[in-house]
């Protein structure tokens, strides 16, 4: 801990230079957590704090042994209950930390521009394709390998239409087959959502089913989503039905919630999706109305302006 004395010192330093009036202090990691209550104290001015991952799996991850685990997450609490306001990664982690810490707690969570959301006619595109669009990482990794067995199992074909599997992104996914995958690598944004939307029919998001992510699956909200649904498509979640997610997407009639890891559970929501038609358009009905409600820059602004007390 007496490392982060020096730190500290400098932080208080600059802010007073700066002649600072708040502390926002994004508490990611130990040395943010250690410094975070000590930085505000010795420039006496409040303390606002965001939360992006859970604390504790932050140091699992990390490998931080149980004693140094215990004084962080220690930490962490009396930071929380000192802070003013709280920005949140979700809306169930800012209820959580209300009423644990009883700081008022925002939700803030990535939006896009709504001058880039699409509106596809809420049909398949085509009678002998199934596009399955997924962005971004490959964080759930025994998920994502239940998805391409279940395909690999029925011949890559949902309902007798040929499968594509079509990735945006740094990395090329394991298991598909080349004459199945069509990799588009990292895009623009606006470009993510156009493809999604345009040449895509269903877009997959795995979450981790495994009990050391509990956590993180009920207090965190994956960051594809929102463009997901700005695509303006129905979205098939693979993850527990306790994760924030699951529940939003549940909510608000945006996504198919398959709540097994197995292969034969994911493959029955494809199938799902592929044979109601009225489902299809309900859920993709659902997406859009969920993208601008909850998810324009407008809506972002709002909420950090409700975090920052203005």
């Amino acid at each position: 801990m007496h490392l982060i004395t020096p730190l500290v010192n400098q932080a208080v330093e600059f802010g007073r230079e700066q002649r600072a009036t708040a502390l926002w202090a994004i508490l990611q990691g130990q040395t943010m957590v250690r410094m975070t209550g000590s930085v505000a104290l010795g420039l006496g001015v409040p303390l606002r704090t965001q939360v992006w991952d859970p604390l504790g799996w932050w140091l699992s991850a990390h490998g931080v042994d149980a004693i140094n685990t215990r004084l962080d997450l220690a930490l962490f609490d009396r930071t929380l209950k000192r802070s003013v306001s709280c920005a949140t990664a979700s809306w169930e982690m800012a209820r959580r930390y209300e009423r644990k810490y009883g700081t008022i707690s925002h939700p803030i969570i990535a939006s896009l521009d709504q001058s880039i959301a699409r509106k596809p006619e809420p049909t398949l595109r085509c009678q002998d394709e199934l596009a399955i669009g997924m962005a971004g990482q490959f964080y759930a990794s025994e998920e994502w390998n239940q998805l391409a067995w279940s395909l690999s199992l029925a011949g890559w074909q949902v309902n007798g239409r040929r499968v594509v599997v079509r990735v945006l992104g740094h990395q090329k996914p394991p298991g598909v087959p080349e004459e199945h995958l069509d990799f588009q690598g990292w895009q623009p944004q606006t470009r993510v959502v156009e493809l999604l939307s345009e040449t895509c029919d269903i877009l997959y998001c795995p979450y981790p089913f495994k009990a050391s992510m509990v956590e993180v699956a009920e207090l965190s909200f994956p960051s594809k989503i929102p463009t997901y649904l700005a695509a303006g498509r129905p979205i098939l979640f693979h993850g527990p039905k306790y994760a924030n997610a699951a529940r939003y997407l549940e909510e608000r009639r945006a996504g198919f919630i398959c709540r097994a890891m197995e292969a034969d559970a994911v493959y029955d929501g494809l199938l799902h999706l592929v044979e109601d038609q009225d489902l299809y358009k309900r859920l993709a009905d659902g997406a859009q109305s969920a993208f601008h409600s909850d998810f324009t820059l407008e809506r972002l602004s709002d909420a950090v302006r409700r975090f920052l007390g203005y």
